[in-house]
């Protein structure tokens, strides 16, 4: 983990060295976002999370039971191919 953290503090300036040129090098002050950016994302932020929120636990009112094996219900397993009555009686070939 320490030697993560002193590996970025080598590279401060630059977020991700460019290896061909070093003008393409992108920096921390290049990968940062504008101060309005940044205000209206908080804004979009501040009112989005509180309705996914209830739509997360309206979500979970809805699907709050547990299934057990007697409320599925399945339908009748099939014969195979080779047991079924019209194959032994030979019915069906032509």
């Amino acid at each position: 983990m320490s030697l993560v953290a002193v590996y970025f503090f080598a590279l401060h300036p630059a977020v991700l060295p460019a290896r061909n040129n070093p003008a393409f090098t992108l920096t921390i002050d290049n990968a940062s976002s504008s101060p309005y950016t940044l205000k209206v994302m908080t804004i979009v932020a501040l009112l989005m999370t509180p309705i996914v929120l209830a739509y997360e636990a309206w979500s979970y009112w809805v699907f709050r039971k547990r299934l057990s094996r007697d409320d599925v219900h399945l339908p009748e397993p099939r014969q195979p191919l080779s047991t079924r009555p019209q194959e032994q009686a030979g019915a069906g070939t032509g």
